[in-house]
């Protein structure tokens, strides 16, 4: 089976290894699509050392091994990148977010042929076709950030970053019953921003303002006088700004990170304390959401077809790096 590996400089590495066969409780998959997430675009900024790539994975159950009762062969699959171990004090007391013994891919590669995972990190997804059962994982990121935010009905949201995670908070947050939203893009006049400004006014962005804008307050004013929660899926460094427009009482909730090493920012805690502001950072480690997502895609809530934009064989490493130099990209898979 072969199966992809990336380090720093964008290298991409081609490797090859036996199929691994399922033990008890374990079930062999076999990928049909694997997407392509910011996370792994970091690890080809930052990691000296060859890394495993991809986890927003669908795939097809080739076999399971002794023992196993949800899946069988030929059933649909999205594959959960890290699961609750369902036994720890944390999940049995029903707060699995704080699971200390997760499960995960065991250093496989999502961009790849097989993967070799227990059965509970499967979630059937019967009715989705390959492709747009790869948004499962990031939709559940994108379906937990807006969930805490806790927007009131009938509220305003900003959802910072015009990448897939941000367009799907835009969506989640419209079928959620926001009443407002307002889409943070970085600039300006570059095709790739129009693009992104007019999918997530489809999504269902009632207006969309730049964090580079000079007049950037004066934009979120018009746009919406109160605002009431923050999804900050862009870069950390824009989280002060986040916090400085959000409205009294107001909520951020950053999911974007910086693995080289931005991660830092300076905040104003009087700011906090006396605007009764909250941060909220989210990592949506084990993977929760995943049949509610499901759903949202099988019943159209979340128009895949508007942002599964690019298809990439495994085996063209040049193809893979051409893409994201596409302005027209949202959400590229690798295909095996």
């Amino acid at each position: 089976m072969r199966y992809l590996l990336g380090r720093r400089g964008f290298e991409l590495s081609l490797r090859e290894k036996p199929v691994p066969q399922p033990g008890p409780g374990e079930a062999l998959v076999r990928v049909l699509g694997c997407g392509v997430c910011g996370t792994d675009l970091h690890f080809l900024r930052v990691c000296e050392d060859w890394t495993p790539l991809g986890h927003e994975i669908s795939g097809e159950v080739a076999a399971v091994g002794q023992g196993v009762r949800t899946v069988s062969p030929g059933d649909r699959v999205a594959v959960e990148d890290v699961g609750a171990c369902g036994c720890c004090a944390a999940c049995q007391n029903g707060r699995p977010q704080l699971c200390t013994a997760m499960t995960t891919l065991g250093g496989q590669s999502g961009m790849g042929e097989y993967l070799l995972v227990p059965e509970a990190m499967l979630v059937r997804c019967d009715g989705l076709d390959a492709m747009t059962a790869t948004l499962v994982e990031p939709l559940t990121v994108s379906v937990h950030a807006v969930q805490t935010a806790q927007v009131p009905p009938c509220g305003t949201l900003a959802v910072w970053g015009l990448g897939p995670l941000g367009l799907m908070c835009i969506r989640a947050a419209r079928h959620f019953g926001a009443g407002t939203i307002v889409a943070v893009g970085s600039r300006r006049g570059t095709e790739r921003s129009r693009h992104r400004a007019r999918l997530a006014r489809e999504l269902g962005a009632d207006a969309v303002v730049y964090s580079q804008d000079a007049d950037l307050a004066a934009q979120m004013a018009a746009a919406a006088p109160r605002v009431d929660a923050a999804v900050v899926t862009s870069p950390p460094g824009t989280v002060p700004l986040a916090v400085e427009t959000v409205s009294y009482g107001g909520r951020v909730v950053p999911i974007g990170i910086d693995l080289g090493g931005a991660g830092r920012v300076t905040l104003d805690i009087d700011q906090l304390i006396l605007q009764k502001k909250s941060i909220l950072p989210m990592l949506s480690e084990p993977a929760l959401q995943f049949p509610l997502s499901v759903e949202l895609l099988r019943r159209g809530v979340i128009p895949a077809d508007r942002l599964l934009t690019h298809q990439v064989p495994l085996n063209d490493a040049e193809a893979l790096r051409r893409v994201f130099e596409d302005s027209a990209v949202i959400k590229a898979v690798v295909v095996p």
